[in-house]
């Protein structure tokens, strides 16, 4: 009777082990699937930050354009140019909380346009002749302009291919 027991203890044991060796051949595959899809959200995310990043660059330009390249004495009579310049401020503050996520390349252009923007926000806030209203926001706006290639890059870099299913 013992060795009847001790054969069906042995055959039950290698059934046991093929059994284990199944499972986890299937969780590791689903290891691997659960990594995989993370790694689609964290590359969908930075997408998605870069396309805020486009937007906010587009909307600032706008805002600028008011007394950028274009303007004229009439137009720029009685805008807010303290305003406008905090708007700047505003856009180079969410670059500058965004630039931890991408490439030091980016990060590095980050800090350059801040750098080159900090005279034009201060010179831009404290105008109050058109001459100097125009000079600062034109400075403005066509290096905010500029910084568009480096998002543009940025963009290309992120893109995600489609989910597979």
């Amino acid at each position: 009777m013992e060795t009847f027991l001790s054969i069906v203890g042995s055959i039950a044991s290698i059934f046991g082990a093929i059994w284990a060796i199944v499972e986890a051949r299937k969780a590791a595959r689903s290891a691997s699937a659960a990594e995989r899809i993370h790694q689609e959200l964290v590359d969908r995310r930075k997408l998605a930050e870069v396309v805020q990043i486009h937007s906010e660059i587009k909307r600032v330009l706008s805002v600028v354009a008011r007394v950028g390249p274009t303007s004229t004495s009439q137009l720029v009579k009685g805008l807010d140019c303290a305003g406008i310049a905090r708007e700047v401020e505003a856009f180079l503050a969410m670059l500058l909380e965004q630039r931890g996520h991408f490439s030091k390349k980016y990060s590095d252009h980050v800090a350059e346009l801040r750098d080159d923007l900090k005279l034009d926000i201060e010179g831009h806030a404290e105008a109050r002749v058109f001459n100097d209203k125009k000079r600062f926001g034109k400075s403005i706006y066509y290096k905010i302009e500029s910084f568009t290639h480096v998002v543009k890059q940025l963009s290309d870099a992120e893109q995600v291919p489609p989910l597979e299913t």
